[in-house]
C-alpha cells in the first residue's frame, strides 16, 4: 500500500469534502461541491490528484508532501504548542484530543516527526491492516493508565500557558528595545542576569518609571516567568503595558479625529468651490484653459473625498474601542465644560453641575452604582466639599479628574476605570 492510500483510508466523507474544497480538487459531476459527493467519487478524485502529483504532472495534480505539510501547518497555527511536543506527548495528545482527527495526526507525524514517520512506516500500515489504532505501539503512551494521561495533558496545558506568556513578554521586549535602544537593553540583561539580588540593586538606583523594563529583563532571563513566586511581577508588567496601550490609543484617536476634521474642512471648501465652478460652467462658455482648470480641481476634490473615506475607515477601530468602553463600564462625567466632549463617544454620558444636583435629589437611582468622574476645576472648593460629603454619605464611587484638556480628561478617566480591575486575567488580555 502506498502512503497516500493509507492517508485516504483515514478520511471520512466530511474530511474528503473539506480537502477537495481547500486544495481545489475537482470531483467528476460535482463542480461546486454544494452537496457532498459519494465517497467513492471523492476517493477517486483525491487519488488521481495525488498520483499526478507523484508523476509531477502540471494539471489536476497535488504533491502529497505539500498536502500533508499544509494540513500540519494549519493545526500548528491553531495551537503552536503542537510543534514543541515530544513524540510521546504528541501520541497522547492525538489519542485524547477530540479536536485532532486521525488524518491530521498522520499529517503532523509526517511533518513534525518525519524521521519517526519513516522509522515506523511499516508499523503504521500493519496497525491499519489489523484494525488497530493507527499509532499503537509507536511509544508506550497508548498503554498508560488514565491518571498518567491526565498528568501528561496537564503538563501540555501548562506548556501552552507558558508559551502564551512568553509570546506576550517578547512583544513587550520589542517595544522596550525600540524605546531605549537594543544596546542599552542588552546591557541591562548582562547586569541583571536573572538574579534577584542584581534586580534589587538596579531597582534601587533606577527611577521608578524605568522599573517595568527591569522586571521584563529579569522575567525573560532563565525563563523566570515560569516560576509561581514571580507571578505577581508578570501581572505588574501586564498592568503597566496595558495602561501604555490605552494611553497610546487615546492619543491616536485624538490625532485621527483632528486630522479627520481638517480633511472635512478641506473637502467642504473644495465642494463649495466645485459647485461654484459648475454654476459658472452652465453660464459661460469656458475657454480650454478654464476647462482644464475645472477638470484638475474636480480631480483634486475626488482624491480628497477618497482620503476622507480612508481616514474614516482607519478611525473606525478607535471609535469601536471607546463605544465598547461605554458599554462595559457604567460611568458619568460631571463638568461645566460639556461642550469639550461634543462630537466624542463620551458626549451622551456628560452632565453639568445643575443636572447632577437635580438627579441626586429627585432620581438618585440613576447615579447609584455608577463610577462618577468630577472634573475638579468645574467646582469651587466649597462646592466640592459639599459634594464629597454627599457622595461619602451615599457610599458612591467617585474620582476627581484634575487635568486641563479633553485628551487629559479621557486618559485619566480610562486609567481610573482599568485601575479598578484588581483581579483581571493575564491571558485574556489582547
Amino acid at each position: 500500500m502506498e502512503e497516500y492510500e493509507l492517508f485516504i483510508s483515514l478520511l471520512e466523507p466530511k474530511d474528503m469534502k473539506e480537502i477537495c474544497v481547500r486544495f481545489n480538487i475537482q470531483v467528476e459531476g460535482f463542480s461546486r461541491l454544494r452537496i457532498t459527493p459519494p465517497r467513492e467519487k471523492m476517493v477517486d478524485a483525491i487519488r488521481i490528484y495525488l498520483i499526478n502529483g507523484l508523476m509531477k504532472k502540471k494539471k489536476r495534480a497535488i504533491n502529497f508532501a505539500t498536502l500533508l505539510n499544509s494540513i500540519s501547518n494549519s493545526m500548528i497555527e491553531r495551537d503552536p504548542t503542537l510543534r514543541e511536543l515530544t513524540l510521546e506527548e504528541f501520541i497522547i495528545r492525538v489519542k485524547i484530543d477530540r479536536n485532532i482527527k486521525l488524518y491530521q495526526g498522520f499529517a503532523m507525524l509526517y511533518s513534525i516527526h518525519n524521521n519517526i514517520f519513516y522509522e515506523f512506516r511499516e508499523l503504521l500500515f500493519q496497525n491499519r491492516k489489523e484494525g488497530k489504532w493507527l499509532f499503537s505501539n509507536l511509544t508506550n503512551a497508548d498503554n498508560l493508565p488514565s491518571l498518567d494521561l491526565i498528568k501528561s495533558l496537564i503538563h501540555q496545558q501548562s506548556s501552552s500557558e507558558f508559551a502564551t506568556i512568553h509570546k506576550k513578554l517578547k512583544s513587550y521586549e520589542k517595544l522596550e528595545k525600540n524605546r531605549i535602544g537594543e544596546e542599552l537593553y542588552e546591557k541591562l540583561k548582562l547586569e541583571i542576569s536573572g538574579s534577584e539580588e542584581k534586580l534589587l540593586q538596579e531597582l534601587v538606583r533606577t527611577p521608578k518609571a524605568e522599573h517595568t523594563c527591569l522586571y521584563l529583563v529579569f522575567l525573560l532571563e532563565s525563563d523566570n516567568y515560569k516560576y509561581s513566586n514571580y507571578s505577581f511581577i508578570v501581572k505588574e508588567i501586564d498592568s503597566a503595558y496595558k495602561s501604555q496601550v490605552i494611553i497610546q490609543r487615546v492619543k491616536e484617536y485624538k490625532e485621527m479625529t483632528n486630522l479627520q476634521l481638517k480633511y472635512r474642512e478641506e473637502v467642504n471648501f473644495l465642494s463649495e468651490k466645485n459647485e461654484m465652478l459648475e454654476a459658472k460652467n452652465e453660464e459661460l462658455l469656458l475657454s480650454i484653459k478654464e476647462k482644464n482648470t475645472l477638470i484638475s480641481e474636480t480631480e483634486i476634490l475626488r482624491k480628497k473625498l477618497m482620503e476622507e473615506k480612508t481616514y474614516i475607515q482607519k478611525n473606525e477601530p478607535f471609535r469601536l474601542f471607546f463605544y465598547k468602553l461605554l458599554i462595559d463600564k457604567d460611568f458619568l462625567i460631571i463638568t461645566m465644560e460639556k461642550d469639550s466632549f461634543e462630537e466624542t463617544p463620551f458626549e451622551e454620558i456628560v452632565i453639568n453641575k445643575k443636572e447632577f444636583s437635580t438627579i441626586s435629589k429627585r432620581d438618585f437611582k440613576k447615579i447609584k452604582g455608577k463610577y462618577l468622574f468630577f472634573i475638579r476645576n468645574s467646582f469651587t472648593k466649597r462646592e466640592w466639599e459639599e459634594i464629597k460629603k454627599f457622595l461619602d454619605t451615599k457610599n458612591l464611587l467617585y474620582f476627581e479628574v484634575g487635568r486641563y484638556t479633553i485628551t487629559d480628561y479621557i486618559e485619566e478617566i480610562i486609567l481610573h476605570l482599568y485601575r479598578e480591575e484588581k483581579n483581571y486575567e493575564f491571558y485574556n488580555y489582547t
